[in-house]
């Protein structure tokens, strides 16, 4: 049975009406075998913050 690749959270600044992080951080976790997904602030919307929290496996919180 093929194992999942583990799903690391990256949280995100915001910048100029965008979303980011350097892409170093997503490299770094996709060379070490994780699928990196990044985490907008979602401070309007906590169900749905909720429930992206409950799909991942672990969070990068850079800084």
């Amino acid at each position: 049975m093929k194992q999942s690749r583990p799903v690391i959270g990256i949280t995100t600044d915001y910048k100029d009406k965008y979303y980011g992080i350097e892409k170093t951080y997503s490299a770094a976790i996709a060379s070490r075998g994780g699928l990196p997904i990044l985490i907008p602030s979602l401070n309007s919307n906590k169900r749905v913050l909720k429930e992206l929290i409950n799909t991942i496996d672990g969070v990068l919180i850079p800084g």
